[in-house]
């Protein structure tokens, strides 16, 4: 029986490392179940046929996939990226996302232990198909399509990014806001001196 398995993040998409963060975080499975679901996600095999493996195999399996234990290396944040000839820009300045692409990346980072789960529902939102305009829509297409084709050593930087992004932006509107407010109470202020009506009890 031969297994095809990756010897570096290199060949993981982001399906597989979403997949494989639960398996390695999760602390209830016997140790070679976990080794079996491991090897699993990483093969794309059938459970079926990775549990025939003696354990003197598995062994081995797991000492060729060791690069796991290390996380993917930080890279750079791409503007753009091209899939089946396809090029995907990405709103890398949180000031021009749209209102729509905002309330999905909070809804997307509303919990913290599915972050690898939503990273390919996150790029989605944020990286859209070259000349089109940002729609809920399509986003699900283009998330199944980045879960396949992307390798997580493309863009793990990415997951340091979008971490960061939320909260950058929130400040951002806020800031916005008290600007905002501000100007309105001059000029209400304005209005008050100049009609030179007080507050009436």
């Amino acid at each position: 029986m031969k297994i095809n398995l990756p010897t570096s993040w290199e060949a993981v998409n982001l399906k597989q490392f979403a997949q494989l963060q639960a398996k390695l975080q999760d602390g209830t499975e016997d140790v070679i179940e976990r080794y079996l679901d491991i090897i699993t996600v990483l093969s794309g095999e059938k459970p079926s046929i990775v549990n025939q493996m003696p354990l003197e195999a598995l062994k081995k399996a797991i000492d060729y996939v060791s690069f796991i234990n290390h996380l993917p290396k930080e890279t750079k944040i791409k503007n753009q990226f091209e899939i089946n000839g396809q090029i995907y820009k990405g709103v890398i300045d949180v000031t021009k996302l749209t209102a729509g692409q905002y309330i999905d990346i909070k809804t997307f980072c509303k919990n913290t232990d599915e972050i690898f789960d939503n990273l390919a529902n996150i790029m989605a939102v944020i990286y859209i198909e070259e000349g089109q305009e940002y729609e809920g829509t399509k986003h699900a297409h283009r998330a199944r399509i980045f879960q396949e084709h992307l390798k997580i050593s493309e863009v793990y930087g990415f997951t340091l990014f979008f971490s960061n992004l939320l909260n950058d932006l929130t400040a951002d509107i806020l800031d916005f806001t008290i600007r905002e407010q501000r100007v309105l109470i001059e000029e209400m202020q304005r209005d008050l001196m100049s009609n030179g009506d007080g507050l009436g009890y």
